[in-house]
């Protein structure tokens, strides 16, 4: 009998403590995945705000601007936005220059506007796309105000990829 319960005991114990590794894993494995998403968003908005600074932009020529996009474009994979502050599509790499574009602000556009950062959007269906995206959007800034916004639309599958 004395060698059961010490048996159940060590087998008891043993449990907990492989329970608590597995947990130990798990939150490791998590913070991982979580680094690996943070930097490749880290990486894209630092490719929006290089983009952002082009001398084209600041001054309103639109389709070599656009040109530029679409460059950047086949470089990331992913389509790139302008819009104004308003929320007006101004040049969109999902079809050609000069193409009628929707209107369409974000939900997140008064952040961006207040803080003058970039912001990532939950997932949302894009006006042109038509499906499920996700935008880093950048603001273009001129003297202390935002004039434009840069976006970056994703598919969700891009981080069922990273994962």
């Amino acid at each position: 009998m004395p060698v059961l319960v010490f048996a159940g005991l060590m087998v008891w114990r043993y449990s907990i403590s492989e329970e608590a590794r597995i947990e130990l894993d798990l939150r490791s494995d998590a913070r991982q995945l979580a680094l690996v998403v943070d930097r490749d968003i880290a990486g894209l908005e630092f490719t929006l705000q290089t983009l952002a600074t082009s001398s084209r932009l600041q001054d309103g020529d639109y389709a070599t601007f656009y040109a530029q996009m679409q460059r950047v474009r086949n470089l990331v994979g992913f389509d790139l936005l302008l819009r104004s502050a308003a929320g007006q599509q101004l040049a969109n790499t999902r079809g050609p220059y000069g193409t009628t574009l929707p209107f369409e602000p974000l939900i997140g556009d008064k952040d961006v506007i207040q803080t003058k950062q970039p912001l990532v959007s939950n997932t949302i269906v894009g006006a042109v796309a038509g499906h499920p995206l996700y935008s880093i959007t950048v603001p273009i800034i001129a003297g202390d105000r935002v004039t434009h916004f840069l976006n970056l639309s994703v598919s969700p599958q891009r981080l069922v990829d990273l994962i």
